[in-house]
This record gives structure tokens, C-alpha cells and sequence, in this order.
């Protein structure tokens, strides 16, 4: 079970660092994406909005993502030891 938990935390781990890092990315694609589905022009505060608020949402997700990996592999890949 420990080396399970610690491939499952470091999986975890890596998917959330991979969001973190994209995260911008992901916001302004996000935000083009609306700007042509809105016929291509836009407010410039809602394209602001989608970019910040989705870049936002990837960090969070990202950071839980990280967390919840790194303590898995830290407190359950621990075992028995002494």
C-alpha cells in the first residue's frame, strides 16, 4: 500500500504542478475562445473576467491538486517505520 500511495500522491502532485504552471495560458485561451464564440469582439471587462477568473480557477485547482498529492506520498508513504 505505501509504494501505491506514493505513486498515487506523486501523480497528484505532478498533475497539480502541470495546472499551475498552465494556468495562464489556459485563462487567455479560455477568454479567446469566448471572444470568437461571441462573434469576435467583446467588453474588454468580461474578457478581463474570464481570463482572471479562469486563470484563478486552475491555480486553486492546481494548488489542491499539489497539496493533496505531496501530503499523500509524505504521511502515507510513510509505512511503519520505527
Amino acid at each position: 500500500m505505501n509504494k501505491k500511495a506514493v505513486l498515487i500522491g506523486a501523480v497528484l502532485f505532478a498533475a497539480g504542478l502541470l495546472l499551475l504552471l498552465s494556468a495562464t495560458s489556459l485563462g487567455v485561451g479560455a477568454a479567446s475562445r469566448a471572444i470568437q464564440a461571441n462573434g469576435g469582439s467583446m467588453d474588454t471587462e468580461k474578457y478581463f473576467f474570464i481570463m482572471k477568473s479562469t486563470t484563478l480557477s486552475c491555480q486553486i485547482g492546481g494548488a489542491g491538486c499539489a497539496l493533496t498529492g505531496s501530503l499523500c506520498g509524505v504521511f502515507l508513504g510513510r509505512g511503519n517505520r520505527g
